[in-house]
């Protein structure tokens, strides 16, 4: 940090920890060299950095649960500065998106102490927080917290920012739990697996289709619409994954097309014209011979 000012003097050399935010102490004599007035009543003046907490001093944060109903609420952490590097989390009662509490939350608070660096130093055993007498009908819930690696900076850290009024910031949060979702579609993937996909972004595999290999293909029996089946020429069938011990693959979302030969079709569409044009002239012919012979007879 650089100070200046419109008086004429030596520059001053100021010392700041940015881990306490206290100055080190400096000479009052530079200080009025630079136009500052020394008010400390001594012959040292002392700069503060940027403001930093205090024990005491408390911050809220929020997060998203889910119930095993996949019902959601929201938990509001209160973190609690209790020394240096060292803070306590208390968890509130889960409240539902009407604004109502909807469960209990009945857990020790959680010590989290943080290294020099800002790393992680240590945590409670098994960090966690317990929730009971869900209102949806949901069974209790215990929610282990993943607070990161101690001495790493892969989860919670504690760090500077460099503003007047610090603040609990959360940037990202990892979950496994999901709201309730609805099917919305389905896909073939080309090892066989079938993906169902959900409205709330979850996916899962729910089958796996499997392919079958005889020792004689040629021996199957035909059946119609291009279905065969096995015989005693073909053998037993032996099941695989698509791709894979000689089976064949699969081709997911594809839409098969046509087989037929299709200028053969068309032949053969205009010699079925041209044979009932002729058999409808046989039929008009027939008919006028039958006219004839009618009025041959009256």
């Amino acid at each position: 940090m650089t100070l200046t000012s419109s008086a004429t003097g030596s520059a001053a050399e100021i010392t700041i920890d940015n881990v306490t935010g206290t100055g080190a102490s400096v000479a009052g004599s530079n200080l009025s060299t630079l136009g500052i007035t020394d008010t400390g009543g001594d012959s040292t003046e002392t700069v503060n950095g940027t403001s930093t907490t205090t024990d005491g001093d408390t911050y809220e944060t929020t997060f998203e649960v889910f119930d095993s109903l996949g019902t959601s609420s929201t938990v509001t952490v209160t973190w609690e500065k209790t020394a240096a590097n060292s803070w306590q989390m208390t968890f509130g009662d889960p409240v539902g998106v009407n604004g109502n509490v909807i469960g209990t939350s009945s857990t020790d608070p959680v010590t989290v102490t943080f290294n020099s660096d800002g790393t992680l130093a240590s945590t409670s055993a098994d960090p966690s927080f317990s929730v009971s007498g869900w209102t949806t009908g949901a069974a209790d819930s215990t929610i282990d917290l993943g607070l990161g690696t101690v001495g790493n900076s892969d989860g919670l850290t504690q760090y500077a920012s460099d503003e007047d009024d610090p603040q609990i910031e959360v940037k990202s949060i990892i979950q496994d739990g999901q709201a309730y979702g609805s099917l919305s579609s389905v896909e073939i993937g080309d090892d066989g697996s079938v993906t169902a996909f959900f409205d709330n972004g979850e996916e899962r595999v729910i089958y796996k289709i499997a392919v079958s290999t005889f020792p004689n293909s040629n021996g199957l029996s035909e059946k119609s619409n291009g279905i065969y089946a096995r015989s005693s020429s073909s053998g037993n069938s032996t099941l695989h994954i698509a791709g894979q011990g000689g089976a064949g693959s699969i081709n997911g979302g594809y839409l098969e097309s046509s087989t037929v030969d299709t200028s053969r079709e068309f032949s053969s569409m205009l010699s079925a014209q041209q044979a009932y044009s002729a058999s409808s002239q046989i039929m008009s012919t027939a008919s006028s011979m039958f006219d004839k012979l009618l009025e041959a007879v009256r």
